[in-house]
């Protein structure tokens, strides 16, 4: 089902050299259980940081051409809720 398909987006990958980089599907993990993903597609960007340990989760959108914005308000955002 849904459920099983999102855990599995969370699960480090496995490579055919043997290594299992921090990445999960689309998701940057690490072994506190913080998650990040962020893209961009067509002037549309997004930012999304959850950590499961505290049950938290931050999601910042933006349509500018800018990176620095974005991730400086992510930065901010992220260290004011998740430090």
């Amino acid at each position: 089902g849904e459920h099983v398909n999102l855990k599995e987006a969370f699960n480090l990958v496995s490579l055919e050299n043997g290594k299992r980089p921090k990445y999960g599907f689309g998701w940057m993990l690490n072994k506190e259980g913080k998650t990040i993903h962020s893209g961009s597609w067509l002037g549309a960007r997004t930012y999304i940081a959850r950590d499961t340990s505290t049950k938290t989760c931050i999601v910042v959108l933006d349509n500018s051409t800018n990176d620095k914005y974005l991730d400086e308000i992510a930065d901010a955002v992220e260290e004011a809720v998740m430090d």
